[in-house]
């Protein structure tokens, strides 16, 4: 399996607009390691990557093994999931990832809150569990 930390790194640093350089003193590191672990040539140690992690606000299994060509999409936050895309099928259902049910806290039979708003764009969905609603009313 090919890591994805070198190109996450850069991407992370270039959206942050720092230079190699400034990372590199925050990280206390020389700008020419910098530059080593973005073209894949060598990897952090861990603190290292725990600082860069925390610097960017990633998780430190998505700072290493996150492919954006994989999501169509960015790094997500910490705290941030994205778990693959799902299919539609003919009677528009969807089945939701195990770790999704799981982070929702959600067993079979147990109701969802299916929310839209369409001033937002682009146009999402968002799934609530109906425990959760009972809380809105506090």
């Amino acid at each position: 399996m090919k890591l994805s930390f070198g190109a996450n790194l850069a991407f992370l640093r270039n959206q942050a607009h720092h230079s190699q350089e400034e990372l590199a003193e925050h990280l206390q590191v020389s700008r020419q390691t910098i530059s080593k672990w973005e073209l894949g040539q060598t990897l952090p140690d861990i603190r290292s990557c725990l600082l860069i992690a925390e610097l960017y606000r990633v998780s430190l299994d998505d700072l290493v093994n996150y492919r954006t060509t994989d999501s169509l999409l960015s790094l997500p936050n910490e705290g941030q999931h994205f778990f693959g895309l799902e299919t539609v099928d003919s009677n528009g259902q969807i089945c939701l990832p195990k770790e999704a049910l799981n982070l929702l806290q959600l067993n079979p039979g147990e109701k969802l809150a299916v929310l839209m708003d369409e001033n937002i764009k682009p146009l999402g969905v968002a799934l609530v569990p109906e425990k959760a609603l009972d809380n809105l009313d506090s």
